[in-house]
């Protein structure tokens, strides 16, 4: 771990300290539960994603986008719910409506994950003047991806957003982007 890693720990992710064992114990048949959560969407995103593949292949597509967004909207709203679940442990979770927190939280926010998305870049062989191209380590890259998005969650926390919300900005920013793409006026700029 780097002295930037460290000081990061140090000042962003020191969980309160206690020694009440029914907050240790409280907390660790919470995180047992979650645990089984997910294992019950794990198995539900397999089956959804069959599905998907059934109605993709049969031309279905209008009906697998309306199954998507739903779900997708769920899983979203899951994992937002899981990651202000996290900062209410580590005693951190902002409220929206805090301007000054708000402020000083999304700083703070933006640094770590700007700091763990250079973690990712250390994981994929980019210098150009070198020979080697892609991903050193899949299961490294991954787990540096997932500390990134946990800084994306709490960003969207903070702004209040939901999964629906979420959805929508992607999906007009998508729009937007393949318009763009057939502009030549944007290409030629």
């Amino acid at each position: 771990m780097s002295e930037r890693d460290d000081l990061t720990e140090q000042a962003f992710h020191q969980p309160p300290v206690t020694n009440d064992k029914v907050t240790i114990a409280t907390l660790k048949r919470e995180l047992r539960e979650a645990r089984e959560l997910l294992v019950v969407r794990a198995d539900h995103a397999g089956r959804l994603a069959d599905e998907l593949v059934a109605l993709r292949a049969g031309g279905n597509t209008s009906g697998a986008v309306q199954i998507l967004s739903h779900n997708a909207e769920t899983g979203l709203d899951f994992m937002l719910g899981l990651q202000g679940d996290l900062e209410d442990v580590w005693g951190r979770r902002v409220d929206p409506a805090d301007p000054e927190a708000v402020s000083t939280y999304v700083r703070e926010v933006v640094l770590c994950a700007e700091d763990e998305l250079h973690e990712v870049l250390a994981e994929v062989h980019w210098k150009p003047w070198k020979d080697s191209r892609g991903i050193k380590d899949r299961d490294k890259y991954r787990e540096e991806m997932a500390d990134v998005l946990h800084f994306v969650l709490d960003l969207y926390l903070a702004g209040g957003i939901t999964g629906r919300e979420i959805i929508a900005d992607y999906l007009a920013k998508n729009n937007e982007n393949l318009g763009r793409n057939k502009s030549a006026e944007y290409r030629a700029s």
